[in-house]
């Protein structure tokens, strides 16, 4: 019995090295590239043929990569080769556009992955997005076991973008992106379906519940009944920026706030010591921006309005002349102002392209007053004169 042991020890020993070896000599699995793609050789080919201008080998290329990521549930691969594949068919032969959509809507059914299916109603589907909110409810919770950031194109409404890094799941994703697609009522917000789901999914998470409040805010509406009274939107923005727990997102509103002041200076015609003050505000938001850092200073980093306030509130200028000519008085004040700004906006329509719009606003304002005290045999006689011009043009396209 003793010379057993040895055998079974050398036995178990043998077996363990062998399973040593398979493990080590078991390839990693290749690093998706900044798209998500995980056939990077592949599309490293396609890029080439590309290039060359061969549509054929192009077409080829992208079949065998579509193919390719269906086997191994690609979905990167799989939606930007079926996608690519579309769009290049068209371009070689037009007649090819209507087939070929049919067969990437019959490709997208067999691959069955929410997200991929969603991406595809939106883009090539047509479906509006109370269809889509429809899919995503009828999903269940399919939506959120999947993570695919590289499907999660559409949140540059939200903290300029930054809100991607802090998106949880596809489903977190979709409900975000309906959102703004959505004609909601912004004072009761909670009676919105797609806004309720959204709720609940994100809790008080930050900086998604932040974001939230934030999004709702600036949707408010801006009109008064009375020319100083403070609009709906402008005491939530203002609420927020109070409010400690919203953090760097707090930036945000702060912003918007910053730039109505200098839009109100320029629509009502402010004086100098108006714009000194919005100067000395955005000096101090600048100053407060620069001091996060982390992920605060990322969810920050679209916050580039103010920075641009500052140059054009450093043209305004201020004269004044206040002296004695023999027993006359005079008393001179201007003010002038030129600046303009360009505004570029994204908008998105379901099932279209997106579309873009840039409007240049330019603005002027000069305003001055005089005053002369002259004497009287019976007192003073003050007079003088006050004028100002204000022009405002907006350039759309």
């Amino acid at each position: 019995m003793k010379r057993i042991y040895p055998l079974v020890a050398a036995v178990a020993l043998a077996l363990a090295a062998l399973a040593c070896t398979k493990l080590i000599a078991k390839p990693m699995p290749p690093t998706p590239d900044s798209k998500g793609h995980v056939l990077t050789a592949r599309w490293t080919e396609y890029e080439k043929a590309q290039r060359a201008d061969r549509p054929q080998r192009q077409l080829e290329i992208l079949q065998e990569i579509r193919t390719e990521a269906m086997r191994q549930h690609l979905a990167a691969d799989f939606y930007d080769a079926a996608s690519e594949y579309v769009e290049v068919a068209a371009r070689r032969d037009w007649k090819q556009r209507e087939p070929s959509r049919t067969e990437f809507a019959d490709l997208v059914r067999q691959f069955d992955e929410p997200i991929v299916t969603y991406t595809w109603m939106g883009a090539y589907g047509g479906k509006s997005s109370d269809e889509r909110w429809e899919y995503v409810r009828e999903a269940g919770d399919a939506f959120a076991k999947g993570n695919h950031p590289e499907f999660w194109r559409y949140l540059g409404n939200y903290l300029g973008g930054a809100l991607k890094e802090f998106v949880q799941n596809d489903r977190e994703y979709v409900l975000w992106d309906l959102l703004m697609r959505r004609q909601m009522n912004s004072t009761e917000p909670d009676k919105d379906e797609v806004y309720a789901a959204l709720r609940s999914e994100i809790g008080t998470r930050y900086p998604a519940w932040p974001t939230l409040r934030y999004f709702v805010a600036a949707r408010l509406p801006d009109a008064t009944d009375a020319k100083d009274a403070v609009s709906p939107r402008q005491a939530a923005l203002e609420a927020l920026v109070a409010d400690p727990s919203m953090g760097a997102v707090a930036f945000w509103p702060r912003q918007d706030l910053l730039q109505r002041r200098f839009s109100k200076l320029n629509r009502e015609g402010g004086k100098s010591d108006d714009y000194k003050a919005l100067l000395a505000d955005c000096q101090k938001y600048q100053s407060d921006l620069a001091k996060l850092s982390g992920a605060e200073a990322r969810i920050a980093k679209g916050c580039t309005t103010v920075k641009k306030l500052i140059p054009r509130l450093e043209h305004s200028l201020n004269a004044y002349y206040v002296g004695e000519m023999g027993k006359w008085n005079f008393d001179f004040s201007a003010d002038y102002y030129k600046g303009g700004f360009r505004m570029e906006m994204e908008g998105m329509t379901d099932g279209q392209l997106n579309a873009t719009s840039t409007t240049d606003t330019e603005n002027w304002l000069m305003a001055e007053k005089l005053t002369i005290t002259a004497p009287v045999p019976k007192g003073d006689l003050t007079f003088g004169e006050e004028a100002s011009d204000v022009d405002r043009t907006n350039d759309f396209t």
